[in-house]
């Protein structure tokens, strides 16, 4: 198995649609949800007694959009300070990261320029990433309002999902979306010189756009 530049794995004895694999890691304060975020999309279930993440785990699952499958391989990593120095090397090779606080939690948001600084020292500065905001069942406890959280998501420019793990409210809808936005990432692996005519169409429209100003 081979990993690109962008951080997704080929299998060589699969078929295309289906062979590539993305690494979506999940980073954030312990107990904002991640284990229970995964496990929602993965089994559709909700565990109350869900316990901390050790170090790092990861679950696949397969993902259709449009009639094209998309391999999803989820990696769970643990929030606590002291395993903060195996993230890392786990970044590393990452597709996407989703950066989870806790509405109720405002240290969770507040701390989420960390996390995305980690992602971007070790990922590339300009690695995608989405924001998330979990525990929405619990609304009338919310430290953190949506209008904030979605300032947040406006000025670092990515998008943002009020979610519930427990409920399972917009869980797939958050999956789907990120997976729909993986689908160039895939084009421009399979089809790499598609992908170069297209960029080039670009860059020869901009010049003729430029050239009429």
């Amino acid at each position: 198995m081979d990993t690109n530049e962008s951080g997704v794995s080929m299998d060589s004895n699969s078929q295309n649609n289906s062979r590539i694999k993305h690494k979506i890691i999940f980073l954030g304060d312990q107990h904002v949800g991640k284990t229970c975020i995964i496990e929602r999309f993965m089994y559709d279930v909700f565990d109350e007694k869900s316990h901390p993440t050790i170090g790092v785990d990861f679950l696949a699952k397969t993902i259709t959009i449009d009639e094209k499958s998309i391999r999803l391989q989820l990696w769970d990593t643990a929030g606590q300070e002291r395993f903060r120095s195996l993230i890392p090397s786990y970044l590393r090779d990452a597709t996407c990261a989703v950066i989870v606080f806790d509405i109720t939690q405002k240290t969770s948001f507040d701390n989420l320029d960390k996390w995305i600084q980690d992602y971007k020292d070790n990922r590339g500065i300009d690695a995608p990433f989405i924001l998330v905001a979990n525990k929405l069942d619990m609304k009338l406890s919310r430290e953190v309002t949506q209008q904030e959280a979605e300032q947040k998501a406006q000025s670092i420019r990515v998008n943002y999902y009020e979610i519930s793990a427990k409920t399972g409210e917009n869980v797939l809808n958050m999956f789907k979306s990120m997976a729909t936005s993986l689908q160039p990432i895939e084009q421009s692996i399979l089809n790499p010189g598609q992908s170069n005519e297209n960029n080039k169409n670009q860059d020869e429209k901009l010049k003729k756009k430029e050239a009429c100003c």
